[in-house]
């Protein structure tokens, strides 16, 4: 059996149920990058539970989190994406790579992500 490479547009050849899926087990930080930005709450709650998801990214949803209004934050307690799992996440993360390459790993993402504006 041959192997192919194919291509999907994640938006709109998923629906949000692939979306959920995908967030959930892929270790791509691009693919992670894009789900963020995903308008459902229950893929944002995927994203924000991957330890994969760059650390950049994480902190940038925990400071848009602040700005989001009290009925949307009831809202997304039911789908995980919560103030308290970005921050187990990021926790998570630092034990995994130790609190030094976990900065230099933060600052590194922060450069790249601000020079080539892929996160917004």
């Amino acid at each position: 059996m041959k192997s192919g490479i194919f291509t999907i547009d994640i938006f709109n050849d998923l629906n949000y149920k692939g979306r959920i899926a995908l967030a959930e087990s892929t270790k791509n930080p691009k693919i992670l990058i894009l789900l963020a930005e995903d308008s459902n709450q229950y893929v944002r709650g995927q994203v924000v539970q991957n330890t994969n998801t760059p650390i950049y990214i994480l902190k940038k949803m925990l400071e848009e989190y602040d700005n989001v209004s009290w009925s949307l934050k009831t809202e997304d307690y039911y789908s995980g994406y919560r103030k308290e799992n970005i921050e187990q996440t990021l926790k998570k993360i630092q034990k995994n790579l130790g609190k030094d390459k976990f900065k230099k790993t933060e600052r590194v993402e922060r450069i790249i992500y601000e020079r080539f504006g892929t996160f917004q």
